[in-house]
């Protein structure tokens, strides 16, 4: 299949109050075209009492199997002053496509805490640029990300 691209996207001056999700970029494995994702910055958000702060997610398992991983290749990734609480205890999960694994990917001036504590972070097939205050990676076992209901109000990139 002939690939595509999204490009050049920008989400600034946000609050998120009280979601599931702050800010999600999602594929799924065995997609089946070959689509590039570039250029993408997420700044200057406050977040409260979310649930899943910052996500990359190349594995989500609602649709399909992780047979084959997915070929969206995600390059270029801020996330840049980014404060406030999460509902729970990883607020940073970062899990690439070990078929096409992230690159470019930057976590700058990252200000979460779950119950009063500093954020953590989880990463597979990415090796961020931390800068400023942000959490440093702990390698991700299999991690199946937000199963089963509706998402609202969050801000979701599925491709």
């Amino acid at each position: 299949m002939i690939g595509c691209s999204v490009e050049g996207f920008i989400v600034k001056n946000f609050i998120i109050d009280n979601t599931d999700n702050g800010v999600r970029i999602k594929s799924w494995p065995g997609t089946l075209r070959v689509t590039t994702v570039i250029d993408m910055h997420f700044e200057d958000i406050i977040m409260k009492n979310v649930k899943n702060l910052i996500i990359i997610d190349q594995e989500s398992m609602d649709r399909c199997t992780k047979e084959t991983p997915s070929k969206v290749k995600i390059s270029k990734v801020t996330f840049k002053n980014i404060r406030g609480t999460s509902g729970t205890a990883e607020e940073v999960i970062l899990l690439c496509s070990s078929g096409v694994p992230c690159d470019g990917v930057e976590l700058s001036d990252i200000d979460l805490t779950f119950n009063g504590a500093p954020a953590t972070a989880k990463c597979a097939n990415v090796k961020p640029t931390v800068t400023g205050k942000a959490p440093t990676c702990a390698a991700a076992q299999s991690l199946r990300l937000l199963q089963g209901s509706p998402l609202a109000k969050e801000i979701v990139f599925l491709l």
